[in-house]
């Protein structure tokens, strides 16, 4: 890893970098059998919107990432990197989070393009009656009321990230006024969902509120790993086995209560490689953003040969 990383330090681009670091890792037994899961949340043309809480890439840089991925590694399902390999191709999966309709319009074309079955970890708030998510009402206030007024509305302080993180308090959410004189941003509906899955796309859940987990108390985690979950199944009509942790946020705790309410694997972030000992319910994951194709095959080698923490270098107990 350290020898990786000086040759893409030395390199005049992560371009020039990526053979060296692509033929390094190629020659590294540990890395056989790793795997990477990629995190996307918005997908839109144009990419980068201003005043955006939640990271956009463009259209045109998905389908450069999925190309660029597939020079080094397989591009498989989410249930292939769960069930593990024996195979020594390096594998990625895609995924997706929230209830984003122009997400789903202008990702599914590149995904079904370039034939790769994603999973889409979605709250299912419409179906449950609920209204967008809370940082689209800060993205809304950021750009009307600039981030002075925000900052003072909300009582923290900070840049834009500050502000966000300060939101994943339920209290500060509340301050929070609702959005006026804007159509309501699209979400997908059951007939969204539904169509998700004749793509051959996986749904898992992304909880129903978006709440941190580590801060619920047990009775109500338990609500929210299980409330809204068989809605998303009547709509996608297949089963939700997987479940992808508010934030990126999880431990040991909320890893137990997601294998009890009968997950099959939980998603955290973290940025990491998938080996294959990870514990199932506590799987990493790493979201690039909106890299140019060559500094992403670089990072991501770069994370798939990065050894892996002490308590996955033996089995966990599944």
């Amino acid at each position: 890893m350290i020898l990786l990383r000086k040759a893409l330090v030395r390199s005049a681009s992560y371009a020039a970098a990526v053979p060296l670091i692509r033929n390094a890792a190629a020659a590294s037994a540990h890395i056989r059998g790793r795997s990477l899961v990629l995190l996307y949340h918005r997908v839109r043309p144009q990419g980068r919107a201003a005043h955006e809480v939640v990271p956009t890439v463009a259209t045109n840089t998905l389908r450069c990432h999925i190309e660029a991925l597939r020079r080094f590694a397989d591009v498989v399902s989410l249930d292939e990197v769960v069930a593990g390999s024996d195979s020594d191709r390096l594998r990625v999966a895609i995924t997706f989070d929230d209830d984003d309709l122009a997400t789903v319009e202008h990702a599914v074309p590149v995904l079904e393009a370039t034939d790769v079955r994603a999973t889409f970890f979605l709250s299912g708030r419409a179906l449950n009656g609920l209204d967008d998510y809370w940082w689209v009402r800060l993205e809304h206030l950021l750009a009307t009321q600039g981030i002075a007024a925000v900052r003072a509305a909300l009582k923290v302080g900070g840049d834009i990230a500050d502000i966000a993180k300060a939101c994943e308090n339920s209290e500060v959410v509340r301050r929070l006024t609702p959005i006026t004189g804007v159509p309501e941003r699209p979400q997908l509906g059951s007939t969204e969902i539904a169509g998700l899955s004749q793509a051959g796309m996986t749904i898992g859940f992304h909880t129903l509120e978006h709440l941190v987990l580590t801060a619920l108390g047990p009775a109500a985690l338990e609500d929210a790993l299980g409330r809204g979950r068989a809605a998303l199944e009547q709509a996608s009509n297949q089963p939700v086995r997987y479940i992808a942790y508010p934030h990126g946020r999880a431990d040991t705790r909320v890893a137990r209560a997601a294998a009890a309410s009968g997950y099959r694997a939980g998603f955290m972030t973290g940025g990491r490689a998938v080996s294959p000992a990870v514990n199932h319910w506590l799987i990493p994951r790493w979201e690039p953003g909106p890299l140019p194709a060559g500094q992403l095959t670089a990072e991501a080698l770069l994370r798939l040969h990065a050894r892996v923490p002490r308590g996955e270098r033996s089995k966990h107990t599944r």
